[in-house]
C-alpha cells in the first residue's frame, strides 16, 4: 500500500511540473524580442547604431533582464538605451524598452563579429524565471 500511495505522489508532482511548464512548451509569449537577429554592417574605422525592441505581451508586470558578453567592437545598451544591462527592468503589460547597439569595425578584429544577447523575464513579485529569449548580434564589415 505504502509503494502505491508513493508512486501516486510522484506522479502528482510530475503533473504539476508539467503542468507548470506547459504554456513555455505550448508556444506562449510574454515577452516579444525584435530582431531575433540583429545586423550590423560597417566600414573599417566607423560606426554604425541598431535596435532591440523587447515588449511585455503579457497581463501583467514582468521584471526583464539583459545579460551579455560582447567583444571590444559592439556595445551593447548604449546611451539612449530605455533598457539596461545587468539589472531589472520593470514592464507594465503592453510596455516596450529599447536596447540600442554600436557595432564599430576594426580592421585588426577581422570582417566579422558576433555577440548574444539574453533577454529573461521573471516574476516581479517571486523572482520565478518565466521566459528567456537570445538574441544573436553580428557586426560585419567589408
Amino acid at each position: 500500500m505504502r509503494r502505491f500511495v508513493y508512486s501516486a505522489i510522484a506522479a502528482a508532482a510530475l503533473m504539476l511540473a508539467v503542468m507548470v511548464e506547459a504554456p513555455a512548451a505550448q508556444g506562449s509569449q510574454l515577452i516579444s524580442v525584435k530582431p531575433q537577429h540583429l545586423v550590423l554592417r560597417a566600414a573599417f574605422g566607423t560606426s554604425v547604431v541598431g535596435s532591440i525592441t523587447i515588449t511585455n505581451t503579457s497581463t501583467g508586470t514582468l521584471s526583464v533582464r539583459l545579460n551579455a558578453s560582447p567583444p571590444d567592437n559592439i556595445d551593447i545598451a548604449i546611451e539612449g538605451s530605455t533598457c539596461t544591462i545587468a539589472s531589472d527592468n520593470v514592464l507594465a503589460n503592453g510596455a516596450s524598452c529599447t536596447v540600442l547597439v554600436r557595432y564599430t569595425g576594426f580592421e585588426f578584429l577581422g570582417p566579422r563579429s558576433t555577440a548574444t544577447l539574453l533577454v529573461t523575464a521573471r516574476d516581479p513579485q517571486t523572482g520565478e524565471l518565466l521566459e528567456s529569449d537570445v538574441v544573436k548580434i553580428t557586426g560585419k564589415s567589408p
